[in-house]
């Protein structure tokens, strides 16, 4: 997929400047700036940003992780080991204010799709996971992410959410 007109998404790097950026939910603008890149160093996870013109409109931080089997329908996972299985997580998402509706995470969903697909090829995914609060559900459900099981992480409000791997490549072709 080409890169969108003026919008880069890449690494986060160490000179980046991270200070203009506000999502409006303060604990994701705190975690850009005081941990993203401390988590990158400590190979915990990877940011990406979305830039244009030097600014920062948005980030996803995802990782490497793993879903039990159990927790996805039967139908998702057919045929695949009774173990844990590995998948890449988002691990935060966030645009700015300034930026919403104008479909900056959408983009970064979009390369987070592409990267499962890497790491389906290179070490092994079968899919996208997270933990989605209430409100971003819809956002999620358009992609084809559907509800996991509850876990830990719904006492906290959050729902886990997956998108098999199969869904992402047919879309990506389609």
């Amino acid at each position: 997929m080409p890169p969108e007109p003026g919008i880069a998404i890449r690494r986060l790097e160490g000179g980046d400047d991270l200070d203009g950026f506000e999502s409006g939910v303060p604990e994701l603008d705190e975690y850009l700036r005081c941990y993203a890149m401390q988590n990158q160093r400590r190979r915990c996870s990877v940011t990406y940003l979305a830039i244009e013109a030097c600014a920062v409109l948005g980030y996803v931080t995802i990782a490497a992780s793993q879903v039990e089997r159990a927790a996805i329908s039967e139908a998702l996972v057919r045929r695949l080991p009774r173990y844990a299985l590995p998948t890449l997580s988002v691990c935060r998402l966030a645009s700015g204010t300034r930026q919403r509706g104008l479909g900056v995470g959408t983009r970064l969903i979009r390369h987070v799709l592409l990267e499962s697909v890497e790491m389906a090829a290179r070490f092994g995914c079968i899919g996208v996971r997270l933990d989605a609060k209430p409100e971003a559900m819809g956002f999620y459900e358009r992609f084809g992410f559907v509800c996991l099981q509850a876990d830990d992480r719904s006492s906290a409000g959050l729902q886990p959410m997956f998108l098999p791997l199969n869904q992402i490549e047919g879309g990506l072709r389609g």
